[in-house]
């Protein structure tokens, strides 16, 4: 599991910023101040290791099937006079738990950038080739190394990642034969669900019928496509997407992605409140919640709903969740007024009980502003 990470010259992140991460955290704060930016680091990193020809971070790929950010050079912090960025990931392994990679630009290939350091346990893991000679104008050629070993880095290719721009299922897919990837914006969810077997649809179901009272979905095989028809109450009535409410079908790739992730794996889901009722969004978040150690998985999540925040809260004071305020991080994302153009991230202290101590403004403090203006104080 992923402890640490570092962000240097990325975007919005100008000097080397730190953050403690855990097994399930939340990304809060207003609009523009970093959370996407974030995130992108972990989601770049999934995409160049999943779509390179070898399975390697070697090249940065700056746009991919997760993500598409542009050229490397869209990348660089305006402000920065320098041309790399620098990620570094900490984990809880017992061996190789620390990773710092440094990309620089590939003239040529503007929408990649090359891994020209990485460091291991604080060891850089690029040789020198031998035979080379070296000039002031010729650098040494550096020989890149076996990425294989390094299990916590290379996990990130497993990653699941559902988007803040998602679609709801649709109606009707196109029936597949090949094993499909989860995709971000819920494009295959149909023929991801028709893969698994029956035990994972009957999860599925339970759990939409839990956190929607009742609602039941079904997928019919017709020729060579594959139907999907749900029913908001359960009276035994088929109903394509459309014609239900629109959460009903816009859940389905958030906990398809909870369900699919397997011990060790990565689940990142922007904005997982959209499209829901404040009591869906909490029904919803109690399997997230218990699937952290039930499973073994890790968890980013970004918000803007103080109904998730809540729900992350009580969570910790549950029993049956079984997750205690060492398992929860939750940030906060802010400009840094005493820094040059400089984002700071409040690691916010929780009570074992679930408090947030000391909040800073802005953070899940609306509603009451505007309950005061309501009652006239």
């Amino acid at each position: 599991m992923i402890s640490n990470i570092s962000i240097q010259n990325f975007k919005a992140f100008h000097k080397m910023t730190d953050v403690k991460v855990g097994a399930f955290t939340l990304l809060t704060g207003i609009n523009g101040r970093g959370k996407s930016t974030f995130l992108q680091m972990l989601l770049l990193l999934s995409q160049s290791i999943r779509n390179s020809e070898k399975h390697t971070p070697m090249n940065l790929i700056t746009n991919g099937d997760w993500v598409q950010l542009g050229n490397f050079k869209e990348l660089i912090n305006v402000y920065s006079t320098e041309s790399q960025i620098r990620f570094r990931l900490q984990t809880d392994e017992e061996i190789d738990n620390d990773f710092e990679l440094t990309y620089n630009e590939i003239e040529e290939k503007a929408n990649l950038g090359e891994l020209c350091s990485m460091k291991v346990n604080g060891m850089e893991t690029f040789s020198e080739a031998g035979g080379y000679n070296q000039t002031e104008n010729t650098p040494s050629k550096k020989i890149a190394p076996i990425f294989s070993g390094y299990t916590s880095l290379m996990n990130l290719q497993n990653l699941y990642y559902v988007a803040a721009d998602r679609n709801r299922a649709d109606n009707k897919e196109n029936l597949t034969t090949e094993q499909v990837h989860l995709d971000c914006l819920g494009r295959n969810v149909i023929n991801v669900i028709y893969q698994q077997d029956e035990v994972f649809q009957a999860e599925l179901e339970y759990r939409l019928s839990q956190i929607f009272e009742g609602a039941t979905f079904k997928i019919i095989k017709e020729a060579n496509s594959l139907r999907l028809y749900m029913d908001a109450m359960n009276n035994g009535q088929n109903f394509s997407p459309v014609n239900v409410g629109y959460g009903y079908s816009y859940i389905l790739t958030l906990l398809t992605a909870e369900l699919l992730a397997k011990k060790g794996d990565i689940i990142i889901i922007e904005n997982p409140e959209a499209h829901l009722h404040p009591s869906a969004q909490a029904a919803m978040m109690k399997f997230f919640l218990k699937d952290i150690a039930d499973k073994g998985i890790q968890i980013f999540m970004e918000t803007h709903s103080d109904h998730i925040v809540n729900a992350t809260l009580l969570g910790i004071r549950n029993p049956e969740i079984n997750l205690t305020k060492d398992n929860v991080n939750i940030l906060f994302f802010n400009k840094n007024e005493e820094a040059d153009n400089g984002i700071y991230i409040q690691n916010l202290e929780i009570s074992p009980n679930g408090r947030v101590k000391n909040p800073p403004m802005k953070f899940c403090d609306q509603y009451a502003i505007d309950l005061q203006a309501l009652m006239g104080f």
